[in-house]
């Protein structure tokens, strides 16, 4: 009997106290905070971005115990520097100057081919630092033309071709005094002290089983050469 009271609780502590929970709800708020967090990798109006990183970026608010800095999440973008893939705290100098340096790159073609799906949330739980929501979201690219649909693989309004992209848990995380939901791609190369600064007390069993997609795209990439 003991065995199977500590496996009940083992499978309901990524949905622990249902009732005070909210994610569920905010399927649509959450779709439009991703496709935001998209566009700003997209547009070339530096502000827009930065007003973003205030309004939603989850790791904004620990700027407050890194003065004079700000965290900067690894970005694989194709005009980068190698420095731009690591997570790491900067100073607000070169952050600024990276922004710019996006924004500067978009004015000669700001368009987002990407679109995105909110899938069911893997856990939900009441933390120190907020209600905690792991949401596995699926990116699609839009790929013009006409052709047969195969599998992952849909339509868009415009009759195009919507490609699976990459799959990564988001962490949303919704401050309980003023209900204001910020969000923070997972990526196994943040390091384990910046992790644990932003989610002090986050179970181990969500922990362990946070996704960023890389594994599962080196399979698919595998399986396509051979």
């Amino acid at each position: 009997m003991k065995n199977i009271f500590v496996g009940l609780v083992c499978c309901l502590a990524p949905f622990a106290n249902a009732e005070n929970l909210e994610c569920e709800n905010n399927d649509q708020l959450f779709e439009e905070i991703i496709q935001k967090k998209s566009n700003t990798d997209h547009i070339n109006d530096e502000k827009e971005i930065q007003r973003y990183t205030e309004k939603y970026d989850y790791s904004y608010l620990f700027n407050k115990n890194h003065p004079g800095k700000q965290f900067w999440a690894a970005k694989h973008l194709q005009f980068a520097k190698p420095s731009w893939s690591e997570n790491a705290w900067i100073s607000q100098r070169e952050y600024n100057k990276r922004i710019k340096a996006i924004a500067k790159h978009n004015t000669t073609n700001n368009s987002n081919p990407y679109s995105y799906e909110i899938l069911p949330p893997k856990s939900n739980v009441l933390t120190q630092v907020g209600e905690v929501c792991v949401i596995p979201v699926q990116a699609y690219i839009n790929v013009a033309g006409e052709a047969e649909l195969k599998e992952g693989e849909r339509k868009n309004n415009s009759e195009n071709l919507m490609v699976e992209a990459m799959r990564i848990d988001h962490i949303f995380v919704r401050d309980t005094k003023n209900n204001q939901w910020r969000v923070l791609a997972f990526n196994r190369d943040i390091s384990n002290k910046d992790f644990q600064e932003f989610f002090p007390d986050l179970p181990d069993q969500i922990k362990n089983e946070l996704d960023d997609g890389v594994v599962e795209a080196q399979v698919a990439t595998e399986a396509s050469e051979e």
